[in-house]
């Protein structure tokens, strides 16, 4: 299967040195080859390939076939509405938020060079008020 393809590109031995060399074509059809491989159903044997770097041998380098990847979660846990670290996780991504539509279309607006720096030094962190479960915060410009 490879032998064809060795001697176009001139070479007297496939070996490892060959396959990792820089001549991607070699590569390329021994990739070509796996991902065709199926079963006797025709189901595809392979979801990619596990090799060595050219740079580094003590490198493992992956290639996955993205039209194989199957995604199956292996545990599903539940997190609770009152979860003290939900609500963190949350007014954290609400901060980050405000200050990129403060700085983005506000400081735009005014065509003020130091607007987007004084949006961001007097956002206060936002939180989420933990009796009356809501986004609150101070804003000033």
């Amino acid at each position: 299967m490879l032998a064809p393809m060795a001697a176009r590109l001139g070479l007297a031995d496939i070996d490892l040195s060959a396959v990792t060399g820089p001549q991607r074509e070699l590569t390329q059809e021994a990739a070509l080859h796996v991902y065709q491989q199926m079963d006797s159903a025709g189901a595809p044997l392979f979801g990619g390939l596990r090799y060595v770097s050219r740079f580094n041998p003590q490198w493992e380098c992956w290639a996955v076939f993205v039209d194989r990847a199957r995604q199956r979660p292996l545990k599903v846990d539940v997190i609770a509405a009152d979860d003290p670290h939900l609500y963190d996780a949350a007014a954290d991504r609400v901060a980050n938020l405000l200050a990129h539509i403060l700085s983005t279309f506000c400081c735009r607006a005014r065509s003020d060079s130091n607007c987007s720096a004084r949006a961001n030094r007097t956002l206060t962190r936002s939180w989420l008020h933990p009796a009356r479960r809501q986004v609150s915060g101070v804003i000033s410009m």
